[in-house]
């Protein structure tokens, strides 16, 4: 709902989505056209992508933005909040233009924003079991240099009602296989590899006929890992095509070492992040 009427009034709408992730490559920012179809046998709309592009970071940013999640003041953190949301509000005006559209043609966008920090685990006090998680890139701004109502803190609202927050990828990959299910009756499983990876699936529901059940956790580290590592061994930002992953060998020994890391022997529902570490990171 937006301004009190639904976006999908019309049958039809734009909508701006950014997002950067754990690694901090720089802002992607896409166009979809959702339309809906209220004879469609299956209760979610349909999703069409109508454009896409990555806005790179300013140099030095990144490391900043690294240094920051980790060390930051309040001061800094405050100030790259405004910062970001500036930067996004930028790559939501050049995917508008690549695509020549018009800003007014736009229904609203969602902003990811940038991660910081993530603290899903609940920790007491006063009283409280506090889990947190921190987006910055103000969705105020991004509104304000748009014209466009802007939607954001999607990982707090999860954590609001009880969730860690992450991963967010499973909502949309349900409304993807509930449309797969409904015309194939197959059920399925996705995996994204980001800055750390995810898995969600959708798994039958069992002897009673039950509808499928759908799930996503965090299942470990994965960009975040092999950036590093392309970086402080081979000097360069990441494996570009997986061309160093491919020319080694798996080690089992290391394998099996990093696999002793409590957050594997963890059941889901969980999720991770650069501070929250993984031992042998």
């Amino acid at each position: 709902i937006i301004n009190g009427a639904s976006i999908m009034e019309s049958g039809a709408c734009l909508v701006v989505g950014l997002n950067s992730g754990t690694s901090m490559d720089g802002i992607d920012a896409c166009i979809v056209e959702f339309t809906e179809d209220p004879a469609d046998a299956v209760p979610a709309p349909r999703m069409q992508l109508a454009g896409f592009l990555t806005h790179p970071y300013p140099p030095g940013l990144k490391e900043q933005l690294l240094r920051v999640a980790l060390d930051g003041t309040v001061g800094e953190i405050c100030r790259y909040h405004t910062l970001l949301g500036r930067l996004f509000a930028e790559a939501v005006r050049a995917v508008v233009a690549k695509q020549h559209l018009a800003m007014e043609s736009i229904t609203v966008i969602g902003s990811h924003g940038q991660t910081i920090h993530h603290l899903p685990q609940p920790e007491p006090m006063y009283g409280y079991q506090v889990s947190s998680t921190l987006q910055i890139g103000d969705p105020s701004v991004i509104a304000n240099d748009c014209g466009v109502t802007t939607v954001g803190d999607f990982r707090m609202a999860d954590v609001a009602v009880g969730g860690e927050g992450a991963p967010l990828v499973p909502y949309m990959d349900a409304l993807l296989q509930q449309r797969h299910y409904q015309e194939t009756g197959r059920v399925g499983m996705l995996l994204n590899i980001g800055g750390i990876s995810n898995i969600s699936a959708r798994v039958p529901g069992g002897e009673s006929g039950d509808e499928p059940r759908f799930f996503g956790f965090d299942c470990g580290p994965g960009n975040i890992l092999i950036d590093t590592l392309a970086r402080r061994w081979y000097g360069q930002e990441f494996d570009s095509d997986g061309k160093i992953a491919f020319s080694g060998k798996v080690s089992t020994v290391l394998l099996e070492e990093m696999m002793k890391d409590e957050f594997f022997h963890r059941q889901p529902p969980k999720s991770t992040g650069r501070e929250v570490g993984i031992s042998l990171w």
